[in-house]
C-alpha cells in the first residue's frame, strides 16, 4: 500500500478536469483536521449542470477483487446551498472482464447517500467505506446497477469475477456536479472537500 501526499506544487500525477469552465479548486489548510492531515482539496461549483473532476489514470487491467481498502472522506461547507446529501462521488472507468482484452465497459460512481446507513452531514469531516457501499453505473451495468438501484460492491464482484479497472482508459476521480440529467440535488451547486 502506497502513501504520497498531494501538493499544489506536486499533484502526484492527479489533474483537475473543469468542462464548464466554472468551477474551484485550491489547497486550503483545514477545514477543522483533515483525516489525512494539515490541508485537503477544496471543489466548489456554482449551479446545477456544472461539473468538476480530479483525476488520476492509475491501475489499468487491475481486478476489483484485488483492492482491499478503497475508502475517502469528504467535507461539505455548512455554506454550502446544495442539498445535504450530495458529497463528492468517486468514479471509476471499468471494464466487465479485464481478461478479454483492453476495452472500456463505462463508469462505476459511488455516492454516500446511496448507501443505507450513511447519513451525510454538513460541517464535519466523514470517511466512506465504499468497498461496503453500493455503487451504480454507466455502460454495459447500467440496466443492473441504476443510480435507482445501486448494486454492493460484493455483488460487483463476485457476479464479474473478472470486472477491473479499463485498460482502454484507466481513470479514477473524484467529482462533484453532474451532466447526467439525474441529479436534482445538485442544482445549487456545491462547496465542500475530499481528503484521505
Amino acid at each position: 500500500e502506497a502513501s504520497y501526499l498531494i501538493t499544489p506544487a506536486n499533484l502526484q500525477g492527479w489533474y483537475f478536469y473543469n468542462p464548464n469552465g466554472t468551477g474551484l479548486w485550491n489547497f486550503p489548510i483545514g477545514p477543522g483536521t483533515p483525516p489525512a492531515g494539515l490541508g485537503s482539496l477544496r471543489m466548489e461549483i456554482p449551479a446545477a449542470d456544472i461539473m468538476l473532476f480530479y483525476r488520476y489514470g492509475i491501475y489499468s487491467g487491475t481486478k476489483l477483487n484485488t483492492f482491499s481498502t478503497l475508502s475517502y472522506s469528504t467535507y461539505q461547507d455548512s455554506a454550502s446551498l446544495g442539498n445535504v446529501n450530495q458529497l463528492p462521488a468517486l468514479a471509476i472507468m471499468y471494464d466487465d472482464d479485464v481478461t478479454g482484452g483492453a476495452t472500456e465497459s463505462g463508469t462505476l460512481f459511488y455516492e454516500p447517500y446511496r448507501t443505507p446507513g450513511n447519513t451525510p452531514v454538513k460541517g464535519a469531516w466523514q470517511t466512506w467505506n465504499t468497498r461496503i457501499g453500493k455503487w451504480w453505473a454507466t455502460g454495459t451495468l447500467a440496466g443492473v446497477c441504476s443510480p435507482a438501484t445501486p448494486c454492493d460492491w460484493s455483488y460487483l464482484i463476485s457476479t464479474y469475477p473478472n470486472i477491473g479497472v479499463s485498460s482502454t482508459n484507466p481513470e479514477f476521480w473524484f467529482q462533484v456536479g453532474s451532466g447526467f440529467g439525474i441529479e436534482p440535488a445538485w442544482e445549487n451547486g456545491f462547496i465542500g472537500n475530499v481528503d484521505n
